[in-house]
């Protein structure tokens, strides 16, 4: 399938399955269902990530997503009404501040040497969709944000906004959010794109993340292969799981008994 034909919105609207549904899995096949039958419309930390994503990713997007507005105060009807024209249009309404702050994080981005390095080899994709079969999930689907076929495997990877770029306020995020899980379903994806097998081949996998208030700082966050092993290990059990719900077409919780230790310890 020739993917990259598609708009963006025709691509989110797609039924295959996508990391932004698998993940809910990890909760209970009930929040799996619930999640794809009622999508939440995305927060404003989520909307910011996007506009960055878009310009260091997709530039020329740009006008084709998103109207600017000089009124900041989001509670004042002015804003509303510029919103709601908008979006009556198919476009994104952002403030200059987010706009100016969203410019500053991507231009963090676009100076980090890796990065830029990355981004300059012709090899490189760049916001790649492809689709594929997988045996227990059926059709799927990713948007890469970087990807490329190196000598020695497949190396792709993510970039994040985030609130703090210390390591260890970002692993506790990464953990929350699945971020290794979604490497995993995105090396499948590349596995088909490129037409190699695991087992054969390095996985290379990291996580561009900038923070998303000043300094706007920059870290690229590589994963160990322990964790994109076990992150294999739990999309390949994740996907057992959907098999079994579907073809018994029961979704069940997390755990209809379970023991709460309320116990206070010193």
């Amino acid at each position: 399938m020739n993917s990259n034909h598609m708009t963006d919105a025709e691509y989110h609207a797609h039924p295959a399955m996508n990391y932004s549904r698998l993940k809910h899995l990890r909760d209970s096949p009930a929040h799996f269902r619930n999640a794809c039958d009622n999508p939440k419309p995305p927060s404003t930390s989520m909307s910011f990530g996007s506009l960055v994503h878009c310009l260091v990713l997709e530039p020329d997007q740009f006008g084709q997503r998103y109207e600017v507005t000089t009124e900041t105060n989001k509670r004042l009807k002015a804003y509303k009404v510029a919103k709601a024209d908008a979006e009556e249009r198919g476009l994104e309404l952002v403030t200059d501040l987010d706009l100016s702050n969203a410019h500053r994080a991507a231009g963090n981005v676009l100076a980090h040497p890796w990065v830029s390095e990355l981004m300059a080899d012709p090899r490189t994709l760049v916001e790649h969709m492809h689709f594929w079969e997988h045996d227990e999930l059926g059709p799927c689907r990713m948007k890469v944000d970087l990807a490329r076929l190196v000598p020695n495997g497949l190396m792709g990877c993510d970039l994040k906004t985030t609130k703090s770029t210390n390591p260890y306020s970002f692993k506790r995020d990464a953990r929350m959010y699945g971020y290794a899980l979604q490497a995993a379903h995105y090396l499948y994806g590349l596995a088909d794109l490129f037409g190699v097998q695991f087992g054969n081949v390095a996985l290379d996998w990291r996580i561009i993340a900038v923070e998303s208030v000043a300094p706007f700082d920059v870290t690229v966050f590589e994963l160990s292969d322990e964790t994109i092993e076990e992150a294999m290990q739990e999309h390949d059990t994740l996907a057992r799981l959907h098999r079994i719900c579907v073809e018994d077409n029961h979704w069940p919780g997390r755990n209809p008994h379970a023991e709460l230790d309320l116990t206070w310890r010193a």
